[in-house]
């Protein structure tokens, strides 16, 4: 009876603390200075910290955990927080980082059609949906190591990564996989073991086997349905990795929070 009451405050304080967070979030929104244009300069994935050097020439340093980034609520994919990709940051009125805006996003999946006449390709996208891209003078197209590579060169069916402007869907990258891509480096699963201290990770993946120990390094990208940092991982966590087969070092990770409110607030306490 007591663990049952215990479930019940626990749900009542994360109802109150997410109208709490809503009520913040309001705020901060009404209340936002203009944003302000830079580039990024540290980003890393273990702590959070990032670094933004503004137009002006001043430096802006704040954490993952205290801002949104609402970059891809009108189109698909996810964001790319790569050094020197432009930003636009929003201060709130007492001057703390609350929001960022980010232009460049990543897809992948596989290429569905490719349009010649007007230098578009479409791709049938892993995460959901599907988007076409505009393949232009400046799009880097790389096979293998080959990075001149060109758009009739491509064929339906191949697997890509595709990095791209979000304002005007103009490709920046499209990444071809080699088959050899495809079977090395690369797992589905739920994370197994969880090590703060050495800051890895192992994966079990669908068909029962475990990887070696997975290190997370600062320019680790993790993407649990928005930006996240090493401490927002759990065991359990449905994955989607790749990492460096030769180093072990975990190079993405895609994740999806499937645990309810009272479930992550009682983790939290423990």
């Amino acid at each position: 009876m007591l663990k049952h009451k215990n479930y019940i405050v626990a749900a009542i304080m994360v109802i109150a603390l997410s109208l709490c967070a809503a009520s913040c979030t309001m705020g901060s929104t009404t209340n936002d200075l203009k944003g302000l244009r830079g580039i990024l300069n540290k980003v890393d994935s273990i702590s959070g910290e990032v670094s933004v050097i503004l137009n002006d020439g001043s430096i802006v340093t704040f954490n993952l955990k205290d801002v949104n980034v609402k970059t891809i609520s009108k189109t698909l994919g996810y964001v790319s927080l790569e050094k020197g990709s432009e930003v636009t940051i929003f201060k709130d009125k007492r001057g703390k980082i609350t929001d960022m805006n980010v232009l460049i996003a990543e897809v992948e999946g596989i290429i569905k059609r490719i349009n010649l006449a007007k230098h578009q390709v479409s791709i049938t996208l892993d995460e959901r949906g599907q988007i076409t891209l505009n393949v232009t003078n400046t799009t880097t197209i790389m096979f293998g190591s080959n990075v001149n590579y060109a758009l009739s060169q491509l064929t339906e069916g191949q697997r890509i990564e595709a990095t791209y402007y979000v304002a005007n869907k103009n490709a920046l990258e499209l990444h071809v996989y080699l088959e050899t891509d495809l079977t090395r480096g690369e797992v589905r699963g739920k994370i197994a073991s969880i090590d703060t201290s050495a800051n890895t990770i192992t994966i079990q993946s669908e068909n029962g086997t475990t990887t070696r120990p997975l290190k997370i390094v600062p320019e680790t990208k993790l993407w649990l349905d928005k930006v996240g940092t090493s401490d927002s991982l759990y065991v359990g966590m449905e994955v989607k990795v790749k990492y460096n087969p030769d180093t072990g070092i975990l190079i993405k990770l895609e994740g999806r929070d499937t645990r309810s409110p009272v479930e992550k607030f009682l983790e939290e306490s423990n």
